[in-house]
């Protein structure tokens, strides 16, 4: 399942690699959305664990596909006093509603702590993610209740919004 999913997220990230490295133009759209706004979200693993942070984003509002932007955000769960500050990237392929992500989170538990890199792989529609996460834990595990496999669904509320406009068609850089 691992290499499954590991496979799936480099695949993922060579295409947009190769569209945005490789010479390709990549496919825009003229509608979009500059913002700064709040996260939520819910992760079900084997314990529930709820999200809140801020972030930018930039997504194309007139198709709803192109969605791609940076965050922090505190994840808990206080049935078991477990907290994590999350920092991570996402990125909604354009053309098909597929989204990849990549984030690290520092998990502390009253004195305990660990490190952990999280690939994401799911759905996006306008501003929700439906997704799968994975964490691989970085050096010793001393936190023995966190979700190491999870699905998540989390919401993007703008604060404050710049319309751009932009070609059909961008240059290669």
């Amino acid at each position: 399942m691992k290499r499954t999913i590991l496979l799936l997220f480099f695949f993922a990230t060579s295409v947009v690699h190769s569209q945005e490295h490789m010479g390709t133009p990549v496919m825009r759209f003229d509608n979009y959305v500059n913002s700064f706004g709040a996260f939520g979200g819910l992760y079900l693993g084997k314990e529930l664990v709820g999200e809140v942070g801020f972030g930018v984003a930039v997504l194309d509002e007139g198709e709803n596909l192109d969605f791609y932007g940076a965050r922090t955000s505190l994840e808990f769960n206080p049935s078991d006093d477990v907290y994590g500050i999350k920092i991570d990237l996402w990125k909604t392929l354009p053309i098909v509603p597929l989204n990849v992500g990549i984030g690290t989170v520092s998990y502390f538990q009253e004195g305990k702590f660990n490190q952990t890199i999280r690939p994401t792989i799911g759905l996006s529609y306008n501003y929700f993610r439906f997704s799968y996460a994975f964490d691989f834990l970085i050096g010793r595990e001393h936190i023995h209740d966190l979700n190491i496999h999870q699905l998540f669904l989390r919401y993007y509320v703008p604060f404050h919004r710049k319309k751009r406009h932009q070609n059909i068609l961008d240059e290669a850089e």
